[in-house]
């Protein structure tokens, strides 16, 4: 019988954001991740792959995130609360290494649990940090899940230069979200042949929406009736998200059957963000076309509303799991043409990709697709049918543990999936991508393969 990994999972935060999401995807696949009911495990649920390794998660801070955990009966440990090193947005550990004293006694108890794991896994990168610590006192091989382009639009010089450092020395695998994230680590100074890249998964029976409750959920929020084009913006609220160019597209194109929600909530203190937003749809006159709904658990019956998703972000966006949530819709996408949405869409076959940071790109965008309703139907038919075969969570899973394997029984070769849904595709100087790949690839060969994460 095969013997079953001890995996450590290490994530500071207590916060539900991207890099919090799939973990939960893939220590609770199977499960319904946007609804808190029913959160009983259901054993025949879990793919086989899953059942072969039993994960523990260490993480620094309560929040929405340890309840989730809890509500999955995923196994946990809180080893302690540190607001101002462990909670703090932008990771800024160059201000924090003073207080790496008062972590002590958490890291003796991280340290006794990584003694008694096979294998250490950082989901984040103060987890890294964390986690090469660990690894330095245990000998315990050390995978770093890689959510972050780290360029200087995220990371300053210092925090890049440690991460990499670290991911040089004491990693034995990094696993990127997408090409982009692995493209920006290499440049960063990171080591190309440690790093795998597999996309999120996602679970596409969850985006098969009843028209009813459609219907329902259209008339709650107030849009029922009339001949309003309804866009849709999922994500948290940060500035480099980009959610004020919306607003200004929204409002140069001054069409008032055009009206738009938000979805999300400021999760690492850019609360004044959202407020500066509120105004901004004051000063442009929005007030009548702009709804803020929040923190959403209901993001697939959101989008099955929408005739438009749009994701604007200022700078290259790592993975962006709206976008392929929205594809899993069969909806329409904008984004732009940078990051990942060159690997995730293909231009006017399976969305719509701009020039990025362009207002008028994007109010161009929103004109042509409103004017056009052939034009969406076609583009989500698209791309519902690619993200279906990309991006399942039993594939992404598949590849994850895998590779795990491979790294604690390395006598076994790795072979890569026939499936085309994890890999990704070579993109194009024209910002499309073609062709398919393997369910994991290493940055040696991952270019040259032919090609396929938010």
């Amino acid at each position: 019988m095969q013997a079953v990994m001890k995996v450590l999972f290490l994530d500071q935060s207590g916060e539900l954001g991207g890099a919090e999401l799939c973990l939960l995807d893939i220590l609770r696949p199977g499960q319904d991740q946007n609804q808190d009911q029913n959160q009983d495990q259901n054993p025949g649920s879990r793919s086989p792959e899953t059942e072969r390794f039993r994960g523990k998660v260490a993480l620094f801070s309560p929040g929405p995130f340890k309840t989730r955990l809890a509500q999955a009966q995923i196994d946990h440990q809180l080893l302690s609360e540190h607001p101002r090193y462990l909670r703090d947005r932008p990771f800024c550990f160059s201000r924090r290494l003073g207080e790496l004293a008062s972590l002590s006694q958490s890291l003796g108890d991280l340290i006794q649990l990584a003694r008694d794991s096979d294998l250490i896994y950082a989901n984040t990168p103060k987890a890294l940090v964390l986690g090469a610590i660990a690894h330095l006192m245990t000998h315990r091989p050390l995978v770093y899940h890689l959510h972050d382009i780290l360029s200087p639009q995220h990371f300053g010089w210092l925090n890049r230069s440690l991460l990499v450092g670290l991911a040089n020395q004491c990693v034995t695998r990094v696993i990127a979200n997408s090409q982009a994230t692995q493209q920006a680590f290499v440049a960063a100074g990171g080591e190309s042949a440690k790093t795998s890249v597999i996309y999120n998964g996602f679970l596409p029976e969850r985006f098969h929406i009843n028209p009813a409750q459609t219907q329902a959920l259209r008339l709650e929020l107030g849009y029922g009736g009339g001949d309003r084009f309804l866009i849709g913006c999922c994500s948290r609220f940060a500035p480099w998200k980009g959610q004020h160019l919306l607003l200004e597209a929204l409002a140069s194109l001054k069409n008032p059957n055009l009206h738009l929600f938000f979805a999300g909530e400021a999760l690492f203190g850019e609360e004044n963000y959202v407020l500066q937003l509120r105004q901004q749809v004051q000063q442009l006159g929005l007030t009548a076309q702009v709804q803020f709904l929040g923190f959403r658990q209901d993001i697939p019956e959101l989008l099955s509303i929408c005739d438009l998703l749009v994701h604007s972000p200022v700078a290259p966006e790592p993975f962006g799991r709206v976008i392929v949530e929205a594809m899993l819709a069969a909806k329409p996408i904008i984004a732009p043409a940078e990051g990942s949405g060159p690997e995730l869409l293909r231009h006017d076959q399976t969305g719509w990709l701009i020039a990025p940071r362009d207002v008028q790109s994007l109010a161009l965008a929103i004109q042509q697709l409103q004017a056009d309703p052939s034009l969406r139907q076609r583009l989500g038919q698209a791309a519902a049918a690619a993200a279906q075969q990309r991006f399942h969570l039993q594939e992404t899973n598949r590849a994850i543990y895998a590779l795990l394997k491979q790294i604690l029984q390395p006598e076994t070769e790795m072979t890569p999936q026939a499936s085309p849904g994890v890999a990704p595709h070579a993109s194009t100087s024209s910002g499309t991508s073609s062709g398919t790949s393997s369910a994991t690839s290493s940055a040696t060969s991952s270019a040259n393969r032919p090609a396929n994460g938010s």
